[in-house]
């Protein structure tokens, strides 16, 4: 019997041995080195290294950690080849010494890179020189392809940067590849420069047909700030709407609503001046282009001018008549609608103290919410978020901690039982709720 327990001792020491030996599927981020000593081991091992630049607040980042890097084939294409390392950006309460000791790093790294936005993506080489990078979130597929990119000295960011300095990159298909690479590595100056070299030199030599094509479609939907009416692209929106559509859904409209704002109205207004004719620009752009386009884009560049100069109450106005006369309301995309309705509410929330206007916002969340629910999965946890937050400025405390309960319950159904993405941010809000403590700090 003693002999028996020990052989079964035996094996249940090897099964735990090996349980922890095992490789955790995803990428293995290290969480005890410092910079110095992470670049010792990636000189050591000869490997790149991989910085996932985070903020505790970033929505995507929190993402990324959920979907994206646990995934076993980001692991095995990651971890033979990058020493990984997570950096914090922003600084919270509740860091632990480890975090506070990247501090100055993450310090450094944001003046010196000048990160715009997270995540950001920085590979560095073993000798510790920044090869490449990316911004945003990324799907697997997409996280894989950029590692890739960044161990490809033809593909590497400031190699290819360094090429164009020295007037190397010249083809049409190098200019276009450059184009996306500086892009999606935060240099827009860079990106803009090259687009619009390259369809000076390569686009406009095109006929209409020649230019209906997914290729060039795609580039002129991200550099649309290169078109004007007198454009061919614009033309090519205005004759042949259909064919552009088919190849790239929404593209016509999209174009043309953009030309038609940036010089029918953009460009008149100046100095946040409140003084604008709108009834003008609305007769104007009816008159040349017809009033379907009047009313699709004059509500809507009202609402984003007095945005920018925080005129609440005609904000405010202008979103109530907007949804009565279903002026922004789009025909088949009910939860682009509903977020936006949702967005502007948590907007109001975070800056206005206005009551009045407050009352109008918490009535956008309560129609955003009611267009989604019947869908499923939704709504999601945020628009509960913004309606209890903004019933708590209002003063409706129990209410407001209601539907932040409802928030975290409804996120950690959406993550099948498991904390939503939100759960700490929002066990924190209810928290002070509860307390009758200020929330307006809160992320």
């Amino acid at each position: 019997m003693i002999k028996k327990l020990s052989i079964l001792g035996l094996m249940l020491f090897f099964w735990v041995e090996n349980s922890y030996s095992q490789p955790i599927p995803g990428i293995n981020f290290d969480n005890r080195l410092n910079w110095k000593e992470v670049l010792k081991k990636a000189q050591h091992e000869h490997k790149y290294i991989f910085i996932d630049c985070y903020a505790t607040w970033c929505g995507p980042c929190k993402a990324m950690d959920k979907d994206v890097y646990p995934s076993p084939d980001l692991g095995s294409e990651f971890n033979n080849k990058f020493v990984s390392v997570k950096l914090q950006m922003d600084k919270t309460a509740s860091d632990n010494d480890y975090v506070k000791s990247w501090y100055k790093v993450a310090d450094d790294f944001q003046n010196y890179y000048n990160l715009q936005g997270y995540p950001c993506f920085l590979f560095f080489s073993p000798d510790g020189k920044l090869v490449h990078r990316g911004l945003g979130y990324k799907s697997v597929e997409e996280l894989i392809s950029l590692g890739k990119a960044s161990l490809d000295t033809n593909k590497q960011y400031y190699a290819l940067l360094e090429k164009y300095k020295q007037g190397k990159i010249i083809g049409e298909k190098d200019m276009r590849n450059f184009i996306y690479v500086a892009r999606d590595n935060g240099n827009k100056p860079i990106s803009n420069e090259v687009a619009m070299k390259f369809k000076k030199q390569f686009l406009d030599q095109l006929d209409l047909n020649q230019l209906c094509t997914k290729e060039n479609l795609n580039f002129i939907n991200s550099y649309r700030q290169l078109v004007g009416s007198e454009d061919k692209f614009f033309q090519l929106f205005r004759k042949y709407p259909a064919k552009c559509d088919s190849i790239a859904p929404g593209i016509a409209s999209i174009v043309i609503n953009y030309v038609i704002e940036k010089e029918e109205i953009s460009s008149k207004i100046k100095n946040n001046d409140s003084s604008i004719d709108w009834n003008g620009i609305y007769s104007t752009i009816t008159e040349k282009y017809g009033r379907i386009y009047a009313e699709k884009i004059v509500p809507i560049a009202r609402l984003r001018f007095n945005f920018k100069i925080k005129n609440w109450k005609e904000y405010a106005r202008l979103w109530d008549e907007a949804i009565s006369k279903k002026r922004l309301a789009p025909d088949e995309d009910t939860v682009a609608y509903s977020w936006s309705l949702n967005t502007s509410a948590w907007n109001m929330y975070l800056m206005c103290d206005d009551t009045s206007v407050l009352k109008k916002a918490l009535a956008w969340s309560e129609y955003s919410i009611n267009l989604v629910v019947p869908m499923e999965n939704s709504p999601c946890e945020q628009y509960y978020d913004t309606k209890a937050r903004l019933l708590y400025k209002l003063g409706r405390v129990n209410e407001a901690i209601e539907y932040e309960q409802k928030a975290i319950d409804t996120g950690i159904k959406m993550a099948g039982g498991n904390k939503g993405m939100f759960y700490n941010d929002y066990m924190l809000v209810i928290q002070r709720m509860r307390k009758g403590e200020p929330i307006g700090d809160l992320n």
